[in-house]
């Protein structure tokens, strides 16, 4: 009885090179998806420290942004907190009648208050419960002295109080504006980075090759000046 050898069907991807190459698709083609190919030493770095410099950049622009929209919020809580103050002489009127109308209006514009302190947003976060100062300890912002649950609608030293206090605030957040655009300033240009040229980067064979001198001829340079 004759044997014959089994021989590998090159077409059988089970096999050879078929199932060498079944097996490297495989390798790279994972759920549907290709591996990324590895970055350099020197790419990997360059990737990182721009998404660092860009995380920073969109913060410190989000929170002068919020503090943008705080400004805006307590103009419109000064004056109306100034309309508390003329109602607030009103409601000791002897007329009682008088009185109550003053009562009454000083609790809306109360409840109107506390609505913009509440619905005052940037980015859906409400700007006067932001944190600002871990993103820069020169703001000095601080929204809880400015809270309306604070406003007393029959005491007007306590309402001359509360309006100081807004307009303290809005001080504090016109100076954090300007600290964090000084930020940005710093942040985008940094002198130091420039000082030195990074050698490491450099193509020697093409910076080289860039400055051969060896194909200009006295004849050439005078056909460029004509």
């Amino acid at each position: 009885m004759k044997i014959t050898p089994h021989s590998a069907n090159i077409n059988d991807k089970s096999s050879g090179k078929g199932a060498l190459s079944t097996r490297l698709e495989n390798d790279n083609n994972i759920n549907g998806t290709i591996k990324a190919k590895p970055l350099k030493k020197n790419e990997d770095s360059v990737v990182i420290n721009e998404s660092e410099l860009a995380k920073s950049t969109r913060e410190i622009n989000n929170t002068i942004g919020s503090l943008q929209i705080a400004i805006k919020a307590m103009n419109e809580m000064s004056q109306k907190t100034e309309e508390l103050i003329k109602n607030s002489e009103e409601i000791h009127a002897k007329d009682s009648q008088k009185s109550e109308i003053a009562l009454k209006e000083s609790q809306d514009i109360k409840a109107d208050i506390t609505k913009i302190f509440d619905t005052s947003t940037f980015n859906k976060e409400n700007v006067f419960t932001k944190k600002y100062s871990h993103i820069d300890p020169k703001i000095k912002f601080q929204s809880n002295s400015i809270n309306p649950d604070k406003i007393e609608i029959k005491n007007t030293k306590n309402l001359n109080d509360f309006l100081k206090d807004i307009n303290l605030q809005k001080k504090y957040a016109k100076e954090g504006i300007e600290a964090l655009r000084e930020k940005v300033g710093e942040t985008l240009v940094d002198d130091e980075k420039y000082e030195t040229l990074n050698k490491d980067a450099l193509d020697k064979e093409q910076f080289k090759a860039s400055h051969n001198t060896e194909g200009i001829t006295l004849e050439r340079l005078t056909k460029l000046l004509n």
